[in-house]
């Protein structure tokens, strides 16, 4: 069975801070509260810079979009050229998750690179951002985080273009 992961709300201004802070390193490890959640951000000079950046793609979805979003899951967790090293998928509160979405870690060729993320409260599509940083309380300045759609079937190559830009981006940059 799959490990479901509760998500407590939190501000926006905390996001702000995370994307200031752990893509631009103006912040030094500092441990960011929100009600129940925190997040600490490491910058360049805490973290191993020869060790490959971790690649988290993050979604959101919702109930009835459920049924569709398996074509999805399976173009970024088996068909990249460059495999995400985690993939968030958040849905609302309540949501009732069909057989194959809770079992989905024991039938594909990545176990357990798939974590759904039941929130305690719907942000609507912002979702996608906020589980993503409120599951990852130590996010390096290296992490990647590629947020998507999912209604998009990504091309095998996505996750790798994401990751070659970011690497040649002389300073810290957003992609679209």
């Amino acid at each position: 069975m799959m490990q479901l992961y509760s998500l407590a709300g939190f501000n926006l201004p905390l996001i702000a801070l995370f994307l200031s802070g752990a893509q631009c390193g103006g912040y030094s490890g500092q441990t960011i509260s929100s009600r129940e959640s925190q997040v600490h951000i490491s910058t360049k000079a805490g973290v191993n810079m020869d060790a490959p950046p971790r690649v988290i793609f993050s979604l959101t979805t919702i109930p009835k979009r459920i049924p569709k979003v398996k074509a999805v899951l399976d173009a970024i967790v088996e068909k990249q050229s460059r495999p995400p090293d985690a993939v968030f998928l958040a849905v609302p509160p309540n949501t009732r998750l069909p057989a194959w979405l809770e079992t989905y870690n024991l039938t594909t060729s990545r176990p357990g690179v798939l974590r759904v993320i039941v929130m305690e409260e719907d942000y609507g599509p912002a979702s996608k951002l906020l589980a993503t940083v409120a599951e990852l309380p130590e996010a390096s300045a290296r992490d990647i985080v590629i947020y998507g759609d999912d209604d998009v079937i990504y091309g095998r190559n996505v996750v790798a273009e994401h990751e070659k830009a970011q690497r040649d981006s002389s300073e810290p940059t957003a992609f679209g």
